[in-house]
């Protein structure tokens, strides 16, 4: 698998390890520095991936065990861990709360995953209302998305 964001690029190889390459001044490309480069990077820390997606300068990965990591900007809490205070992540962390999720997807600064019990929460950006939640203007952590029975 492959995921594409604006100036960076993933793969998803076939041992759940993931490498990428590109643009890193977020800390894009997970491997710990804010240097770019032109040939793949290993993502430090993750292991046993099934999924990965990208938004613009972030990226997001399932593991086998249902959960997710994310890393690079987290300007607006698209990383889901739960710190709002922080610019950037350079290392995945983890999703906060998430668990047995079956897909995973990220938009330009938010992302959602989708659980294996038909749920989805989001994270991230919410100024286009892409967390379908009117009370926030973004959210750290993953929140439930109503209205989709």
């Amino acid at each position: 698998a492959i995921a594409v964001g604006s100036n960076h690029s993933c793969a998803l190889l076939q041992k759940g390890k993931v490498r990428c390459w590109g643009k890193n001044d977020r800390g894009q490309l997970g491997n710990g520095t804010t240097k770019s480069s032109s040939t793949p990077v290993a993502v430090v820390g993750l292991k046993k991936v099934t999924a990965l997606t990208a938004g613009e300068a972030h990226n997001c990965a399932l593991l086998k065990n249902g959960t997710a990591r994310c890393w690079g900007d987290a300007g607006k809490g698209q990383l889901g861990d739960g710190n709002d205070s922080r610019e950037l992540s350079s290392k995945p962390v983890k999703v906060k709360g998430l668990k047995k999720v079956k897909t995973i997807g990220a938009g330009f600064d938010f992302s959602c995953a989708l659980k294996k019990n038909g749920a989805v929460l989001c994270w991230g950006n919410n100024d286009s209302k892409t967390l379908a939640n009117p009370d926030v203007s973004f959210s750290a952590v993953p929140v439930a998305v109503h209205g989709l029975d």
